[in-house]
């Protein structure tokens, strides 16, 4: 099949798995509504230097981030489509960058659209590309710095390779106002390791020059703008969110064995995993096409951008899942050079493809078909509050498209017409997942916008907003008040920064009571929050006398507003 088909094809499944539902799903906490906020704080407060977080001192990432949201805002208005925008576009310049570079280091245009393809299908880059996080504005611009900065070692031409490696550091600047220091990091784990291999000393000294001042002077007037408005940001985001989060992870870090990530990437992967065996048979069987060395370059170099970068991930003491998103560019690219090359060396002959070639398609159908009468006869309502029904029969249809268009796949002669159906035969499935969200699933302590929709003009009006610190990240996103006490831990608000009028805000459990029974001399107090850590301990101040009987309660299903009448000051 043409290049030009597959790119337009590779295009048309960006579109349906990245924009078209973007919008669909609700946003959930704690990340959609942290980064959504504080682009929206940035846009209300008029400064787009310092970071906050319902009025704290964010220093746990850089503002590049929240600009990109913030632009999308700007355009779009505020609405989860625009929010996850920026995650969504970044994936799609990720797979544009894999493609380029493989399409060169191939001198095949088709298997760089099909290495965009497969990463655009790929589990992990569907689900981060289509969430308000910064993982996919990082990882989007640490591949194209990559992909610059190798196009440009490889280029023979000198002022090709500066203006490449100036651009390299370009993209490595904006990583690093997206996320920090791990830019740089991530390409000197890559590009070192790989000019060692290649015996290329001089480049090893001298190329990296280039993009690493070019990246600092992209950094640099952001960076001492913060610097003058906040000194204190630089030691807390290097030293503490940094430094010592990848020794010792905090309480509110997660902290996994070294193994951890192996279980992950075969996960994150999906469903090209099934296919690796295949892919490395064809990588390392020998022989390669178009400009052998130029390919064998390539495949180095995407060895250096996984292998290194896992390594190091799988040292840090706190790890996430999404940490892997920067390496699936290289693990896609490898895959689809080995298994063009490994159903090329096949003969093109009638054979029926193998029971094992048969079994993911004939599970999918099989799941499919089992699926209609459990919707048709179960209670929908248990996964979808509304419209079990279509969206019944849309899953089954989805995966059923995927195990018929599996068998195509495995029937086909044409090495890139088949990798190509491998791409398209999941994409109906991933475009539907907002659409097959499990609303009913999740609790509204982590997906809180309905609850807060319904009592809007109650949260907006209440003199004084008591709540516990997730909740009131998520009413600063939804209704922009940004005034709320936080009750009980803190969490991620407690920055150690020592400002008045932040730590005034923070109320603990010992002295929730007495700061709820004060603050009614300046009239109604409204208190939000999860109804199992807020009952303890209001209901034994209630019975007690501390508090007054509440003038409403207002339960949801894991949350609660709990409104006392305000009295007049002694």
């Amino acid at each position: 099949m043409s290049a030009r088909r597959i790119a337009l094809l590779a295009t048309l499944v960006f579109a349906a798995i990245y924009l078209l539902f973007l919008g669909v799903r609700p946003l959930i906490l704690p990340d959609e509504h942290r980064y959504a906020v504080i682009a929206l704080e940035m846009l209300d407060r008029g400064d787009l230097v310092v970071p906050r977080l319902v009025g704290f001192r964010y220093f746990e990432k850089p503002a590049g981030g929240a600009h990109l949201v913030a632009l999308a805002v700007e355009v779009l208005g505020r609405n989860a489509f625009a929010y996850r925008l920026p995650s969504a576009l970044a994936t799609g310049a990720m797979a544009l960058a894999l493609g380029l570079a493989v399409g060169l280091a191939t001198r095949r245009a088709a298997i760089g659209g099909l290495a965009a393809l497969a990463l655009l299908t790929m589990v992990l880059p569907t689900i981060v590309g289509t969430t308000v996080i910064l993982d996919a504005p990082f990882s989007g611009l640490v591949a194209l710095s990559l992909v610059l900065a190798w196009i440009g070692l490889e280029s023979p031409k000198r002022r090709w390779r500066l203006g490449l490696l100036a651009l390299a550091g370009v993209a490595a600047g904006g990583a690093f106002l997206v996320k920090g220091p791990l830019a740089i990091v991530l390409a000197a784990m890559t590009i070192g390791p790989w000019l060692l291999w290649e015996r290329r000393f001089r480049d090893l000294l001298l190329a990296p020059w280039v993009p690493l001042l070019v990246a600092g002077l992209v950094v640099l007037p952001w960076g001492l703008a913060i610097h003058e408005r906040e000194p204190q940001f630089w030691r807390t985001f290097i030293w503490v969110e940094h430094v010592q989060r990848f020794l010792a992870p905090g309480s509110n870090q997660h902290r996994e064995p070294w193994w951890y990530f192996i279980p992950v990437l075969l996960g994150a992967a999906l469903p090209w995993t099934l296919a690796a065996p295949v892919a490395i048979r064809g990588l390392f069987s020998g022989g390669s096409g178009g400009d052998g060395d130029r390919e064998r370059s390539f495949i180095r170099f995407s060895l250096c951008w996984i292998a290194l970068p896992f390594l190091f991930f799988s040292a840090s003491s706190g790890k996430l899942a999404t940490y892997l998103l920067p390496i699936m560019p290289p693990i896609a690219g490898l895959l689809a050079i080995g298994l063009v090359r490994a159903f090329e060396r096949r003969p093109a002959s009638g054979a029926a493809p193998s029971l094992g070639a048969r079994i993911p398609g004939a599970l999918l159908l099989l799941v499919a078909l089992a699926s209609l009468p459990v919707l048709a006869l179960g209670d929908t309502t248990l996964l979808w509050p509304q419209g079990g029904w279509w969206r019944g029969l849309l899953f089954a249809a989805v995966l059923a498209w995927w195990g018929v268009m599996d068998f195509r796949a495995i029937r086909e002669r044409d090495a890139t017409t088949r990798v190509l159906w491998m791409g398209l035969s999941p994409a109906p499935f991933l475009a539907c997942l907002p659409l097959l969200f499990p609303a009913a699933l999740v609790a509204d302590s982590k997906a809180p916008s309905g609850f807060i929709a319904a009592h809007r003009e109650r949260l907006e009006q209440a003199p004084t907003l008591v709540a516990t610190e997730q909740i009131a990240i998520a009413i600063g996103c939804e209704i922009g008040r940004l005034d709320a006490l936080i009750a009980l831990d803190p969490g991620e608000l407690d920055n150690d920064l020592g400002h008045p009028e932040e730590t005034d805000r923070l109320v603990d459990r010992d002295a929730l009571v007495d700061r709820i029974a004060a603050l009614r001399a300046l009239g109604p107090v409204l208190v939000v929050g999860l109804t199992h850590r807020l009952d303890p301990l209001l209901l034994p101040a209630i019975e007690s006398g501390l508090l007054p009987t509440p003038q409403e309660r207002l339960d949801g299903e894991r949350l609660v507003i709990i409104e006392f009448g305000g009295s007049p000051p002694l």
